[in-house]
C-alpha cells in the first residue's frame, strides 16, 4: 500500500546535483521513482505535488510539456517541505547537566562523598532551604530552622559560629 512519505522519498531520490552545484529534478524521473514505491501518478499530478510540497524548487522548463525541469532556487535555505517530519515526534533533547540541574552562571558544582551537588550562589537563603555552609573549615549541607543550622546528619549548630565569619553558599 502506498504511503504519503513515499512521495517525499521518491522526490529526494530524484534530485540530481549538477557539476555547478545546482540541484535539479525531472518530473519523469520523480514519476519513475514513485512507481517503484507503488504510487501511480501522471506527470501532471507529480508536477502539482512538486509545486505544492517542494517549496524551494521552481519550474525551469524551456518547453511546454509535462516533463518539467525543476531547480532549487535557494540552496542556502535548504530543502524545505511544507509539512512536519514524522521523525520529529521521536526526537528527544540531549540530557546534559545544565538541563537536568538547571545550571546558571551563578551555579557551583561540588563533588561530595555521595556524588555531586549544585549550589546556586545567586539565591537568597530562606527558612527551610537546603544550602552549603563552611564552618571551621568543613563544608556542611543543611537547613536554617529558626536560629539554628541543622546539618544533613541532624546536628544543630547554633550561636556565634553562625555570625558573619560563616560563608554560606
Amino acid at each position: 500500500m502506498p504511503r504519503y512519505d513515499d512521495k517525499i522519498t521518491a522526490f529526494n531520490r530524484s534530485i540530481i546535483r549538477e557539476p555547478s552545484g545546482r540541484k535539479i529534478v525531472r518530473t519523469s524521473l520523480s514519476v519513475r521513482n514513485l512507481a517503484a514505491l507503488n504510487h501511480d501518478l501522471s506527470l501532471d499530478e507529480a508536477n502539482r505535488w512538486i509545486r505544492l510540497n517542494a517549496r524551494t524548487f521552481r519550474d525551469a522548463s524551456t518547453e511546454e510539456d509535462d516533463d518539467k525541469l525543476w531547480f532549487q532556487f535557494n540552496p542556502n535555505g535548504g530543502f524545505s517541505m511544507s509539512f512536519p517530519s514524522p521523525a520529529a515526534d521521536y526526537v528527544s533533547a540531549t540530557l546534559t547537566a545544565d538541563s537536568i540541574c538547571g545550571l546558571t552562571s551563578n551555579s557551583l558544582v561540588i563533588q561530595t562523598s555521595e556524588g555531586a551537588a549544585v549550589v546556586d550562589q545567586g539565591l537568597t537563603v530562606r527558612q527551610g532551604d537546603i544550602f552549603l555552609a563552611i564552618l571551621d573549615g568543613r563544608s556542611y549541607f543543611g537547613k536554617i530552622l529558626g536560629q539554628a543550622f541543622i546539618t544533613h546528619d541532624g546536628d544543630a549548630i547554633e550561636g556565634e559560629c553562625l555570625d558573619d565569619d560563616c560563608p554560606v553558599m
